[in-house]
């Protein structure tokens, strides 16, 4: 009988770890990410305690703090992007599918998000700078909105200097820079809510900052449309590369399940081979007739990658 020669199986798991070209991008770009968020998330927090004080920031309601106001707009946003960087760069170092799977939706719906605030920043925009914009207050009533401020408002009982007062940045701005201008328009503020509309409109822009920012969003559609574009085509290449790394990790987990279903299976035959080898009759010895002890001839095995060991015939 020909002697069978010990062979080994090729191993299933042809690749264990994820493509590191792919892997460490998504980790480097979300660290990143993170980190440039959290240096604006401590900027806007700064930003936000200095004005507390303002109408439009610790005396308002949420919504009017929220769109009048760059910094607490943008502090939301970071603060979201901050925790979204975070899972993705954690789901990425440490291959873990759960955070990867929160790290894609939450970047669908920073996409969603983007897009549907892109098109309201172009129909119907909030955000607005006094100074840039040429405006001054928020609602309708536009100037008259700094007599809610504890510091500017008109009543008796307030002891500022600055009562019955505006900002600066709500003056109009003189024809010719020069030192004594620059003095005027510090404190041409002074009085002005005591003052009627006209004269008032003299010394102060009359108009509020939400039509004003209106006029100059529509005057820079296309720089914003670029801007949108850029966005979102980032975004969309961030998913991509985390998608293909959370592809890779469920692949090799579904291969490594099914080589470890296979293991199990043929270590199950292997102790089945064991015991019908030692359960079975004594052989008669032909010179004495008497029993010898059993002899059985016992199946060649190999050894596999998992240290299960299984018999040739069982996958000739």
């Amino acid at each position: 009988m020909a002697k069978l020669k010990r062979t080994r199986r090729k191993d299933s798991l042809t690749q264990t770890e994820v493509n590191p070209w792919t892997r460490y991008p998504v980790i480097l770009v979300n660290l990143g990410i993170f980190i440039i968020a959290t240096v604006f998330v401590c900027m806007c927090v700064y930003s936000i305690y200095l004005r507390w004080d303002d109408v439009s920031v610790g005396h308002g309601t949420p919504l009017v703090s929220l769109v009048v106001n760059v910094d607490v707009a943008l502090l939301a946003f970071v603060a979201y992007l901050s925790f979204v960087a975070s899972l993705g760069f954690m789901g990425a170092l440490r291959e873990n599918i759960c955070c990867l799977y929160c790290y894609d939706w939450m970047l669908f719906i920073m996409m969603c998000t983007c897009s549907v605030g892109f098109i309201l920043l172009i129909i119907m925009p909030f955000l607005a700078t006094r100074v840039q914009y040429k405006c001054c207050g928020v609602t309708e009533a536009a100037y008259l909105d700094w007599n809610s401020n504890i510091y500017f408002n008109c009543s008796k009982t307030n002891p500022s200097a600055e009562r019955c007062s505006v900002p600066p940045s709500c003056c109009r701005e003189p024809e010719k820079q020069s030192l004594e201008t620059v003095l005027q328009r510090r404190f041409c503020g002074r009085n002005v809510l005591s003052m009627g509309e006209t004269e008032a409109w003299s010394k102060v822009h009359t108009r509020n900052c939400v039509n004003s920012f209106t006029k100059y969003v529509q005057q820079q559609s296309i720089a914003l449309a670029i801007a949108g574009i850029v966005v979102l085509c980032v975004l969309v290449l961030v998913r991509g590369m985390a998608n293909r790394v959370q592809g890779e990790i469920e692949d090799i987990a579904r291969r490594y399940n099914r080589h470890q279903r296979k293991a199990a299976y043929r270590e199950r035959i292997r102790q089945a081979w064991l015991k019908a080898a030692h359960s079975s009759p004594p052989a008669i010895s032909p010179d004495n007739r008497s029993p010898s002890p059993a002899s059985p001839v016992m199946p060649t095995y190999v050894v596999h990658p998992v240290l299960a060991y299984y018999p040739l015939q069982s996958f000739s």
